[in-house]
């Protein structure tokens, strides 16, 4: 029987179908970074990690996958898109905010095979540095890949 509690899950959806989902919105969102495409992504690929964290907590590859997500130098930077995008206003005091930065065309030494020359790529200024979102989010979901033992690339196969 699957799951009816109201308190543990969403019926029957596992951490890996929304592994899954992830990776199908970022592939999405490489192909497009929208707002919307970067308000289902940070949502997903943030909440994911509590999924696993609190669905596996016995299990110590999801502990050191926790524990590597944490320790991440850009993961305030997901937590924030994720946060902007549950509450639309933030205060500082809750969760830092920071600028959302807009860079359009290729750039040497950050565009990736598969980006097109007048590309949009949505950026944060994070601690006076421009952060790419598509390197933070490839970066967590690569993570998850990792852990789910996803051997395919989480990159689109086509544009």
């Amino acid at each position: 029987m699957s799951n009816t509690d109201s308190t543990q899950g969403l019926y029957s959806l596992s951490t890996k179908e929304i592994y899954t989902e992830a990776k199908s919105i970022f592939q999405d969102f490489f192909r497009n970074q929208t707002p919307l495409n970067t308000f289902k992504l940070s949502i997903t690929l943030y909440h994911l990690m509590e999924w696993i964290e609190q669905s596996e907590s016995s299990n110590d590859t999801a502990k050191r996958l926790v524990n590597e997500l944490r320790s991440y130098e850009f993961y305030e930077i997901l937590k924030t898109v994720a946060n902007t995008s549950k509450h639309f206003h933030l205060t500082r005091k809750s969760s830092p905010s920071h600028d959302q930065v807009v860079v359009e065309g290729f750039r040497i030494g950050q565009s990736v095979m598969g980006e097109r020359f007048g590309q949009v790529n949505l950026a944060i200024d994070f601690n006076s540095k421009e952060v790419w979102l598509r390197e933070v989010f490839a970066y967590v979901l690569g993570k998850y890949a990792d852990y789910f033992e996803d051997s395919e690339s989480i990159y689109p196969l086509e544009n």
